[in-house]
């Protein structure tokens, strides 16, 4: 006869306790340590309370999974820009990325619903005309990208002042900045705090200020997101300051390159798993994790 769990032992200051006893590194033995556990709790616990052990232990299983030492990193994110030319030619470079796992895509606001059609992957544009995208970036054709001065004030900035406002909608918001000199470096920074996304673009990669925008940004709710081109710039965006930016946006038509990059990009993220919904938090591209 099986012996009864306390239900003490099943309130939620408890549970991680338990989970930490019935997860294994796989799914499947998991799952089987959870029947055992859930017939143990079926005489005297509420199935309510059992089902939120469910959730917490598959959880835990897959993370676990993911790293023999069930150590968590953070996860790499990886975005392909193809936000210029013709569609036939964004539409190659897409199609292309999709076969090597990109994440997603930052596109023009015209071919938004183009490239969804594609396959399953998250959409980046600006907000332009009917264009509804997953995330919407500030920067393009504004002050992150030089196309209008930044002001002596970064208060009175158009492009933070819409990215502030887009938030507030409740709109994942992505800040486009183009690293031209120490006033963008700064304007970056504090684009980089009102945004779900940084995506910091170099004109010189030797000389990309991603170390002080890491640190200063560090304690933000933000993720990096730094252009690159081939997988040198990859490894070294990614190892920067132990940490490294939060994920890359690649810029290449090389599939051999851009399966490069990405391979640098899940070896310096092992460890990590997505669990958005697993505790109600909005998963972004985890941010992705």
């Amino acid at each position: 006869m099986h012996s009864r769990v306390n239900r003490a032992d099943m309130e939620p200051g408890a549970l991680d306790a338990n989970v930490g006893r019935f997860a294994r590194p796989h799914r499947r033995d998991s799952l089987a340590s959870l029947d055992t556990f859930k017939s143990l709790c079926a005489i005297n616990v509420f199935d309510g309370l059992v089902d939120q052990l469910e959730d917490r232990c598959l959880c835990k299983a897959e993370a676990l999974g993911s790293s023999p030492s069930g150590s968590i990193m953070n996860a790499k994110t990886t975005w392909i820009k193809a936000d210029t030319g013709n569609w036939g030619s964004q539409k190659d470079r897409i199609t292309t990325s999709l076969e090597s796992g990109v994440e997603c895509v930052l596109t023009s606001p015209d071919h938004v619903e183009k490239v969804r059609e594609l396959g399953d992957i998250m959409v980046a544009s600006p907000l332009e005309g009917d264009a509804v995208p997953d995330i919407a970036v500030v920067g393009i054709n504004g002050e992150g990208d030089g196309t209008n001065p930044l002001p002596s004030d970064l208060t009175g900035s158009m492009d933070i002042i819409t990215a502030e406002q887009l938030s507030s909608e409740g709109k994942t918001v992505a800040g486009y900045v183009v690293i031209h000199n120490k006033e963008y470096e700064r304007f970056a920074t504090e684009m980089g705090r009102v945004c779900d996304y940084l995506i910091t673009v170099g004109t010189d990669w030797k000389v990309i200020p991603l170390e002080n925008l890491i640190a200063s940004l560090f304690d933000e709710d933000v993720k990096i997101i730094t252009g690159v081109q081939d997988s040198g710039e990859a490894k070294l965006a990614l190892e920067t300051l132990e940490h490294g930016a939060d994920g890359v946006m690649i810029d290449t038509d090389d599939p051999s390159e851009l399966k490069r990059i990405y391979s640098h990009c899940r070896a310096r993220g092992r460890g990590d798993v997505v669990v958005a919904g697993c505790n109600g938090d909005r998963g972004r591209t985890e941010r992705h994790g």
